[in-house]
């Protein structure tokens, strides 16, 4: 069994708002977050807006700081290695961001925005660096002769061909992509999907994918990690997750989207509105206000993580039929 390209353990991200007469108010995007990704994989984590899927990426590939916790990137524990290790560590997990055109720096022509990470990071020649620029063009489906355009001379897929060969460029073992498919037009996406997938099949590399898109969600996931407020509620194989959902949320999830509406039981049961007010100040189950199974408990005690054959999920209550 291989070790796993990126291992997360209890994470947790808190960010500090200034309130009313600077009233310091304290918002757990992420909390308590575990999981771990295996080489050739793809994780995908999904969640309404305001889940903190976006605040896990940029924890992740080292934009922002976690608050405590553990990532290891090839079983390394960053927190434990120095900045100039953790820069090194930092190459083995690469991001594509939601809107390529806003991620490439329109004053740069294409080669150089390509074969800047190597100049940063690498000591290859010039004639060494134009090489890995041009095949990995053609890995993502263009051409050597597009290293002088600029990048509004491309259409949108091709801007996001051009994300996407920017991020394996140091050749990674992890692409976290945040959404890379919602910015492009529906003709374009499913290319686009079809690219990532021939990239892991011949490069081995894994993905941490972010998407609201749950058709595509179950296309090209291994497995599946469910948030709801900053916390885990479900994580597990894609079939799992998509046969046999055992947590409320998720069932909500999948029953709000057309192709899985009518292959899952959901309760048509609300929260009365006493219930609901009474679970803004509890500190019980961040989903118990809109939980239709939802009890006393779970406005006093927050869920422990059961786990059913390798799949979790944080609920009083699990769906177990």
């Amino acid at each position: 069994m291989h070790s796993p390209a990126l291992r997360v353990d209890h994470l947790c991200k808190n960010y500090s708002l200034s309130g009313w007469r600077n009233r310091k108010k304290v918002i757990a995007a992420i909390d308590d977050i575990s999981f771990q990704l295996f080489p050739g994989q793809t994780l995908s984590v999904v969640g309404e807006s305001g889940s903190g899927k976006s605040s896990l990426a940029r924890q992740l590939v080292g934009i922002e700081q976690p608050t405590s916790g553990k990532i290891f990137i090839n079983e390394k524990n960053l927190s434990e290695e120095s900045k100039k290790e953790q820069a090194i560590l930092f190459r083995q997990i690469r991001m594509v961001f939601q809107n390529p055109f806003s991620s490439l720096n329109p004053h740069s022509r294409i080669g150089r925005t390509l074969e800047e990470p190597l100049k940063i990071n690498t000591s290859l020649s010039s004639k060494e660096r134009k090489d890995i620029v041009n095949q990995t063009l053609q890995q993502v489906g263009l051409r050597p002769e597009h290293t002088n355009r600029f990048p509004h001379m491309f259409s949108g897929g091709q801007q996001q061909r051009i994300a996407i060969a920017r991020a394996l460029i140091l050749e990674p073992k992890v692409i976290v992509a945040d959404e890379p498919l919602s910015a492009l037009d529906v003709s374009v996406q499913a290319q686009i999907l079809n690219l990532l997938m021939a990239l892991q099949e011949n490069l081995g590399v894994s993905y941490v994918f972010i998407s609201h898109d749950l058709g595509v969600v179950e296309h090209i996931s291994d497995q599946v990690l469910v948030m709801y407020r900053g916390q885990v509620m479900e994580y597990g194989d894609i079939e799992q997750i998509f046969d046999a959902p055992k947590h409320p949320y998720t069932r909500k999830l999948l029953s709000s989207t057309p192709t899985y509406r009518h292959t899952v039981k959901v309760s048509k049961v609300t929260p009365s509105a006493e219930f609901k007010q009474r679970a803004k100040s509890a500190n019980g189950c961040v989903f118990a206000s809109r939980c239709p199974y939802a009890q006393q408990k779970c406005l006093d005690e927050q869920p422990e993580q059961h786990n059913f054959d390798g799949q979790k999920v944080k609920c009083h209550w699990p769906l177990i039929e």
